[in-house]
């Protein structure tokens, strides 16, 4: 009887991986068909585009601050500002779209990435400030505008991986179509690609924003380059727009 029962056991408690294939009507999802989702896609390039002007922010701070001859507890007080801001920011966001994702329509919804290039261009313009501004350089200046880019980035983190993960959920929706069985694993496998994701478009722009920065600093000047920065949150939103309106072509959204 036991020979009996350990001879059964294995072919009722492992499953055959072409069987869970079949559950969800073809191969996996990969990283490339979740990069060429218009509406992941755009997640990405919120991310890497606000990741990078944050980076290239902090990169080149401590050398911008001795001009105003700080003591260690000032330097330390204006690195703790965006931080402290991301760390706020962060949730609030999170929460924010969360609520508003089931009150108003997604096509609407996508519209607060067009609010994240604005906190990088405000504290861009005071960081600097701007050569064209109508006020001198200062430690307090430097800290609100290094605020404005916390906020910035802690709205990036949070709006654009709920994005991406509710484009990876409707991705599933439209492969399993009406199944259901298959469809968890499937949602669990896109989340954490998405999350992999996520973290590497975070590391991808930490990375090139200080490596630019500090090039455009020995060349061009801090507030010279503040102005360059500031202008590719412009060119973020033109992106962005353009991306959206590849998104709302897909069968996949709006």
């Amino acid at each position: 009887m036991l020979r009996k029962f350990g001879s059964m056991q294995p072919s009722t408690s492992v499953a055959k991986p072409e069987a869970a294939v079949a559950k969800t009507g073809g191969p996996r999802i990969g990283l490339r068909t979740l990069l060429s989702t218009p509406g992941i896609a755009l997640s990405v390039y919120s991310l890497v585009s606000p990741a990078a002007s944050y980076g290239a922010a902090i990169g080149v701070m401590e050398p911008y601050l001795q001009q105003f001859s700080p003591t260690p507890f000032q330097v330390g007080l204006v690195f703790m500002c965006p931080q402290l801001a991301y760390m706020l920011s962060c949730p609030t966001f999170g929460f924010v779209y969360d609520k508003l994702a089931l009150a108003i329509r997604p096509e609407t919804l996508h519209r607060i990435l067009y609010v994240i290039p604005a906190f990088f261009l405000a504290g861009f313009l005071l960081v600097g400030p701007v050569p064209f501004a109508p006020f001198e350089p200062s430690l307090p200046l430097t800290a609100v505008g290094l605020t404005l880019l916390g906020v910035g980035a802690g709205s990036s983190s949070a709006s654009t991986f709920l994005i991406a993960v509710q484009e990876g959920k409707r991705l599933v929706r439209a492969r399993t179509e009406a199944r259901t069985d298959g469809a968890h694993s499937e949602e669990l496998h896109v989340h954490e690609l998405i999350s992999g994701i996520w973290r590497g478009a975070i590391s991808l722009g930490l990375f090139a924003g200080p490596v630019l920065s500090g090039v455009l600093y020995d060349v061009i000047g801090f507030q010279n380059a503040s102005i360059l920065v500031a202008g590719l949150q412009l060119f973020h939103v033109s992106g962005s727009k353009h991306m959206r309106g590849r998104h709302r072509a897909t069968h996949y959204g709006f």
